[in-house]
C-alpha cells in the first residue's frame, strides 16, 4: 500500500503542476493574441469542450468502478468503451463541424475549433486509458503522462511565442501533448496491466454500461455546461472582444479555485468517505475544519483581489485587457461559493448524495444560462460576471442546505476562528492600500501574504488541533488504505 500512497500524491503533485504551468501558459498566450484572437482561442475550447460530455456518456467513470470491482473485466469492457468512442467521435466531429459553419464566423475562429475538437476526442480516448490504471489503483502513469504532456506543450508552446509565428499555430503544442499522453497511456496500459486495446463491440457489455453510467452522464452534462454555457453565450450575443475580457478574469479566478478547492476537498473526500460510515461527529468536525481551511485562503484573496485587480490585471495581461479588471472584481466574489462548494460537493458524493449533487446542478445551470441571456444583451462581459457569481452563488446554497442534513455546523468554532481570520485580512488590506502604487505588485502581493500570515501566527488563529487535522487528511498510509477499502465496495 506504500507504492499506492505514493502513486496518489504523485497524481495530485502532477495535478498541481499541470494547472500551474497551464494557467502561466494561458496568460502569456493572452498576451500574445491580443484581446480578440484570445476570445477566438477561448470560445473554440469552450464551445467543443461543451460536447465532450457526449462523447464520453459518463462511461469513463464507470469504467474505474467496475475494474476497482472485478478487474478481469478490464480488457473486455475497455475495448467496448473505446469501439464505441470511435463512432460517437466521428459523429461529434461532423457535428461540430456542420455547426461552427452555420455561423459567420472568421476561418481563425473555424480553424481553433477543428483542432479543439480533435483535442478533445484524443483526450477522451486518453481519459478511458488512465481510468483501467485508476482501476487497478496504480496512479503513477497517469500522473507521468499529466507532467509530460503538460511540460512538451508549454515548451513548444513557448517556442512559438517567441518566434511570433502567425495565431493559429498557438492551439498546436496542445495538440501535441495531447498526443503524447496518449501513446503514453498505450504503451504503459501494454507494459504494466498487459494488453492493448482492440475493436470489440458487444451490445450487451455496452448496454450494461450505459445503464450503471447513465445517472453520472446526466450530473456530467449539467457539470459541463456549468463550466462553458457562459463564455459560449457571450459569443454569439457579443463577440470576440467580450470573450477575451471575460476568459482573461475568469479563467484565473477559476484556476485558483480549483488548484485550491479541488485539490483539498480531493484530499479530503476518502476521509469524508470513511467517517460517513464509521462516525457522524468526526465527520462534522471534518467539515468544520475544512471551511476554517478554505476561509483561510479566500478571504483574503476576495480584498487582495478587489484592491490589486487593475495593477494585476495590467501586469500579468498587458494594458490592452485593464477592462478586464471590474470583470476580476465581480468574479472574485464568486469564491467563497466555489471553494466552499467543492467542500460540499465532495462531502455530498461521499455520503451517497449524487442525486442530489445532480438535481442540484441542474438548478445552477438554469440560473446561470438565464442570467446570461438576460444580463449579456445589457452589460456584455460584466453580465456574464455575474452571471457566474449567480450561479456559483445558487450552487453553494442549494448544496449547503442538503449538507445541513448530513453534518453538524459549529458556530461558536468558527465564529472564533473568522474573528482572527477577518482581522487578519483587514490588517493586510491597510498594508496593501498605505502602499499600493509605491511597490512594484508582485512584491506588495508578497509582502501584504506575509503580513496575513504573520497576523494569523500572532492571532494564534491556526493551532496544533488545525495543523494536525491537516497532516492527518494528506497522511498517505491511513487515508490511501481507505481509498483502497473505498474502491473494493464500491
Amino acid at each position: 500500500m506504500s507504492s499506492t500512497s505514493k502513486n496518489t500524491f504523485y497524481l495530485l503533485g502532477a495535478s498541481i503542476y499541470q494547472k500551474l504551468l497551464s494557467l502561466i501558459y494561458l496568460i502569456l498566450l493572452a498576451r500574445f493574441l491580443g484581446v480578440e484572437n484570445f476570445g477566438k482561442y477561448a470560445f473554440a475550447f469552450s464551445f467543443t469542450v461543451m460536447f465532450s460530455v457526449f462523447l464520453d456518456l459518463a462511461l469513463s467513470t464507470v469504467l474505474t468502478r467496475e475494474i476497482a470491482r472485478d478487474q478481469s473485466k478490464a480488457k473486455d469492457y475497455l475495448n467496448n468503451i473505446l469501439s464505441l468512442k470511435f463512432f460517437i467521435s466521428l459523429i461529434i466531429f461532423l457535428l461540430l463541424f456542420f455547426l461552427i459553419n452555420l455561423f459567420s464566423y472568421p476561418s481563425l475562429t473555424k480553424n481553433y475549433v477543428y483542432i479543439a475538437t480533435l483535442i478533445m476526442i484524443i483526450d477522451s480516448f486518453s481519459f478511458s486509458l488512465y481510468q483501467v490504471f485508476r482501476g487497478h489503483l496504480n496512479l503513477k502513469f497517469e500522473g507521468v503522462g499529466i507532467i509530460f504532456n503538460r511540460t512538451i506543450s508549454f515548451i513548444i508552446g513557448l517556442i512559438f511565442i517567441l518566434l511570433k509565428l502567425p495565431p493559429f499555430f498557438v492551439i498546436l503544442p496542445i495538440l501535441f501533448g495531447t498526443v503524447l499522453y496518449f501513446l503514453n497511456a498505450l504503451f504503459f496500459l501494454k507494459k504494466e496491466i498487459g494488453f492493448f486495446p482492440s475493436f470489440s463491440f458487444d451490445r450487451s457489455i455496452i448496454k450494461l454500461l450505459l445503464v450503471i453510467a447513465l445517472p453520472f452522464f446526466i450530473a456530467a452534462i449539467f457539470s459541463q455546461l456549468f463550466g462553458t454555457i457562459d463564455t459560449v453565450l457571450l459569443s454569439f450575443l457579443k463577440g470576440d472582444r467580450a470573450v477575451g475580457l471575460y476568459s482573461s478574469a475568469q479563467k484565473v479566478v477559476i484556476a485558483i479555485g480549483t488548484l485550491i478547492g479541488g485539490s483539498l476537498s480531493g484530499a479530503i473526500y476518502p476521509a469524508f468517505s470513511y467517517y460517513f460510515v464509521r462516525s457522524k461527529e468526526k465527520l462534522s468536525l471534518l467539515f468544520n475544519k475544512g471551511i476554517f481551511y478554505l476561509f483561510l485562503i479566500f478571504l483574503p484573496s476576495i480584498f487582495g483581489i478587489l484592491f490589486l485587480a487593475k495593477p494585476l490585471i495590467s501586469v500579468v495581461y498587458g494594458k490592452e485587457y485593464l477592462e478586464a479588471s471590474a470583470t476580476l472584481k465581480i468574479i472574485g466574489f464568486s469564491l467563497p461559493f466555489m471553494f466552499l462548494d467543492y467542500l460540499v460537493f465532495s462531502l455530498l458524493n461521499a455520503c451517497e448524495k449524487q442525486k442530489i449533487n445532480t438535481f442540484n446542478r441542474g438548478v445552477a445551470v438554469f440560473c446561470l444560462v438565464a442570467a446570461n441571456l438576460i444580463l449579456i444583451p445589457h452589460f456584455s462581459h460584466f453580465g456574464s460576471a455575474i452571471s457566474c457569481l449567480i450561479g456559483f452563488f445558487v450552487l453553494f446554497i442549494l448544496d449547503f442546505y442538503a449538507s445541513l442534513k448530513i453534518i453538524k455546523i459549529d458556530k461558536k468554532y468558527l465564529r472564533e476562528k473568522m474573528k482572527g481570520i477577518a482581522l487578519s485580512t483587514l490588517l493586510m488590506s491597510l498594508f496593501i492600500l498605505f502602499l499600493k502604487g509605491e511597490l512594484q505588485v508582485f512584491v506588495l502581493v508578497i509582502l501584504a501574504g506575509l503580513v496575513y500570515f504573520l497576523s494569523l501566527y500572532f492571532l494564534k488563529v491556526v493551532g496544533k488541533e488545525e495543523i494536525n487535522m491537516l497532516k492527518e487528511i494528506f497522511r498517505t498510509s491511513k487515508f490511501n488504505n481507505l481509498i483502497h477499502r473505498n474502491s473494493q465496495n464500491l
